[in-house]
């Protein structure tokens, strides 16, 4: 699951509002009943000021013009996805990560889908 979500990340990369994927790593191993797994770790940029979700709970709305700009970088991230055909399935506060200058990055590709055409579903 989260090697899928590395792919994803890596063809989405470089884009100034979805969040890098730096680097998947194996490391470890978890026991679940009889069973041993690899725990696996995605390296992500950090967005030193956390989900738009905490914002907008303490804060209420934006002004227009704040409203304006954070949907307008999600509207840009969200044709970068779709002209890559990836439908990202889960865009909500909680996965709209704020980076050190306030720019919005969507995050959370756990529920990305890569498209096999703009015409069908996946």
């Amino acid at each position: 699951m989260l090697f899928k979500e590395y792919t994803i990340c890596e063809i989405l990369k470089e884009h100034p509002n979805i969040v890098n994927c730096y680097e998947s790593v194996i490391g470890g191993a978890m026991v679940i009943g009889q069973d041993v797994q690899p725990v696996h770790y995605n390296v992500l940029e950090a967005c030193d000021n956390g989900a738009l979700s905490r914002y907008v709970r303490y804060t209420g709305g934006f002004e227009e013009n704040i409203a304006r700009l954070i949907f307008t970088q999600l509207v840009s991230a969200v044709i970068h996805m779709h002209d890559r055909n990836i439908a990202h399935f889960d865009i909500k506060l909680e996965n709209i990560l704020l980076d050190e200058y306030y720019n919005s990055k969507i995050a959370d590709f756990g529920s990305a889908e890569l498209m096999h055409s703009k015409d069908s579903s996946y």
